[in-house]
């Protein structure tokens, strides 16, 4: 019981990942944040030493899906950490894929599809990203699978010059790859799904009646509108925040913080029922990754024995608990933000 009561408290307040990076044959992924990731939890349940425990994001969500996400009433989609945060380096391009859509997901026996959106951070010059078809080029089943099979997907793709800073959007069913020389943040919901297309004569699988299954081939599947420009949610001495996507299952958010001189920035979602300085999380689930600098998380209730603050720098990730009404950040430095969405 006095195991359960230090844990609950422990994810009631933001809490680092450990990342993992996995090697591909076009470049990595480091995986900062997913239900394979594990938390950085520091329990005082030794006569007052703090101890490590090892909890992957997926059990403290089983665990206490109220406190992660936010929620009362438990579904099994409700007790899994419902967000994948990647950081992806393609020296090469990476395969014409296409995801699932919740329906054709449930179908194969999945709990969710797979929504996914890219923001790049480095971009060599002439890098390409592939993203829908393009607007002039609304294609047959029959004529996309001869342009699969003989290697010609590419040219019927709508096809965008590569800019750091620049915000993909990726709904399911949605064709899109990935040019080499790339370096994005990648979110997406919980799903490892992807359903290859054409892999430049690799011999890994393809998964072409998958794809066809969930592709669309229609005006929904047009790539012209799918690179989101930002907006300028605040913008202050301190800070500058910006809504860079607003997808169906999350938000991405970019905070851009100036408050290396003492205090602490206040910023607010404009969904939050908290009062007072700080983030306001509105009860959802935040994951939030720096790109640059050194920006210091900090909540500010004082019901917590232990830290609570956390220090980022590049490629740091913390989770920010939907039980947090409030956090604080200070420092110099650009942090990306992803509030989850509720997925029924």
């Amino acid at each position: 019981m006095v195991m359960n009561e230090e844990l609950k408290t422990a994810v009631e307040r933001p809490f680092k990942i450990k990342q993992f990076t996995e090697i591909k044959p076009w470049g990595y992924e480091l995986w900062c944040a997913s239900s394979r990731n594990y938390a950085e939890l520091e329990l005082a349940i030794d006569q007052g030493q703090e101890q490590e425990l090892r909890f992957t994001l997926d059990d403290l969500t089983f665990l206490f899906p109220a406190q992660i996400l936010g929620v009362t009433a438990i579904t099994p989609a409700r007790t899994i950490f419902p967000l994948i945060v990647k950081i992806l380096k393609a020296d090469k391009n990476l395969s014409v894929q296409v995801h699932p859509d919740d329906a054709y997901a449930n179908s194969i026996g999945d709990l969710f599809g797979k929504e996914e959106a890219w923001y790049v951070l480095e971009a060599a010059r002439g890098a390409k990203i592939y993203l829908g078809f393009d607007s002039g080029d609304v294609i047959s089943k029959e004529d996309f699978s001869e342009a699969a099979m003989t290697g010609t997907v590419l040219s019927h793709l709508h096809v965008f010059d590569a800019r750091v800073g620049g915000t993909y959007s990726i709904p399911a069913g949605v064709i899109h790859a990935l040019g080499a020389g790339i370096e994005v943040y990648e979110v997406s919901t919980a799903s490892e799904r992807t359903f290859r297309i054409y892999d430049y004569g690799s011999r890994r699988e393809l998964q072409m009646k998958d794809a066809m299954n969930v592709l669309k081939l229609n005006e929904d599947g047009l790539g012209v509108d799918l690179k989101k420009e930002r907006e300028i949610l605040r913008a202050e001495r301190e800070i500058t925040e910006y809504l860079l996507l607003r997808g169906t299952h999350f938000t991405l958010k970019l905070l851009e913080v100036r408050c290396d001189q003492g205090g602490e920035v206040n910023v607010s979602t404009g969904t939050g029922t908290g009062t007072g300085t700080g983030t306001a999380t509105g009860g959802m689930l935040r994951v939030l990754t720096c790109v640059d600098g050194q920006v210091t998380v900090k909540s500010r209730s004082k019901k917590y024995k232990y830290k609570n603050k956390i220090v980022l720098v590049p490629q740091d990730t913390v989770v920010v608990p939907a039980s947090i009404d409030m956090i604080n950040l200070k420092g110099l430095g650009k942090v990306i933000c992803t509030d989850f969405l509720d997925l029924e």
